[in-house]
C-alpha cells in the first residue's frame, strides 16, 4: 500500500482568469498550468507517466481537486480507498489564501491518524501566518466536555502543530550569508523556506470539522470585505 503522498499547486485557469473557489478548479498533482483540455484527457496523459513510474519506482500520478464540499470528499477517497497515507509532502501550497480551507480539508482527509503533513513554503507575507490560524482555529473547537460530562466535539484537537524556521544548520548559515552579501536581492519572505508540520491525532470529522474551517474562512472574508 501507498504510504507517502506530495500536493503540489498549479493554477486552473480558464480563459485568462484564475477559476474561483466555487468551482470546484482541479488542484492538486497538476502538471498543466492551464485548463486546455478536459479532466479526460488530462486522465489519459498520466496514462503512460504512471505506468513508466510504477514499474521503475512505485510511484502514481493523480489530479486531485481541493475541494471542501462533497466532490473534494469523493476525491481524497478514490486515492485512500486501501489506507490514508502516513506522510504527506506539501510543497508550497499556501500562497493562494482563498484555496486554504479546501487544502485543509483535503490534508486531514488523506492523512492517516498519527501520519505526519510536512508543509514546506515561504512566509509570503500573512499567508502562512493565516492558515495557521486556520488551523489553531479548527483546534479550538475541541470541547472535552461539557457541565454534563459529555463531549462536544472531541476529546483532542485535530492536529498537533510544529513550526521550525531553524530546520538544518547548513541551509540556516547559507540563509544568514545571503541576507548578509545579498540583501538588495534576497527576501527570506519569498525566497526561505520554513517548514510547518501537522501531525494528525484524530480521524477526520467530516461534518464538523468541514463546516469549522468554512466558518474560518469565511469569517477571513468578512473581516478582509
Amino acid at each position: 500500500n501507498a504510504v507517502n503522498c506530495l500536493l503540489t499547486d498549479a493554477l486552473h485557469e480558464r480563459e485568462g482568469e484564475i477559476v474561483e473557489e466555487n468551482e470546484s478548479p482541479a488542484r492538486g498533482d497538476e502538471a498543466e498550468q492551464s485548463d486546455n483540455y478536459g479532466d479526460e484527457e488530462r486522465e489519459k496523459s498520466l496514462l503512460g507517466v504512471n505506468t513508466t513510474l510504477h514499474q521503475n519506482n512505485n510511484i502514481r500520478v493523480k489530479f486531485l481537486k481541493w475541494d471542501d464540499g462533497p466532490v473534494g470528499a469523493a476525491e481524497c477517497q478514490s486515492i485512500t480507498r486501501q489506507s490514508c497515507f502516513q506522510l504527506c509532502l506539501v510543497s508550497d501550497c499556501l500562497h493562494f489564501e482563498h484555496y486554504h480551507g479546501a487544502l485543509f480539508a483535503t490534508i486531514g482527509r488523506v492523512v492517516s491518524v498519527g501520519g505526519i503533513a510536512v508543509l514546506v513554503q515561504p512566509l509570503r507575507g500573512k499567508s502562512l501566518p493565516k492558515f495557521r490560524k486556520l488551523v489553531a482555529s479548527v483546534n479550538s473547537l475541541f470541547c472535552p466536555n461539557d457541565e454534563n460530562g459529555i463531549s462536544q466535539l472531541s476529546s483532542i484537537p485535530l492536529f498537533e502543530e510544529i513550526y521550525i524556521e531553524r530546520y538544518d544548520e547548513d541551509i540556516w548559515q547559507q540563509h544568514k550569508s545571503f541576507l548578509a552579501t545579498y540583501g538588495n536581492l534576497y527576501d527570506p519572505n519569498i525566497h526561505y523556506p520554513v517548514l510547518l508540520i501537522l501531525k494528525k491525532l484524530r480521524p477526520y470529522d467530516e461534518i464538523r470539522d468541514t463546516a469549522a474551517a468554512k466558518k474560518h474562512m469565511n469569517e477571513r472574508k468578512s473581516n478582509v470585505s
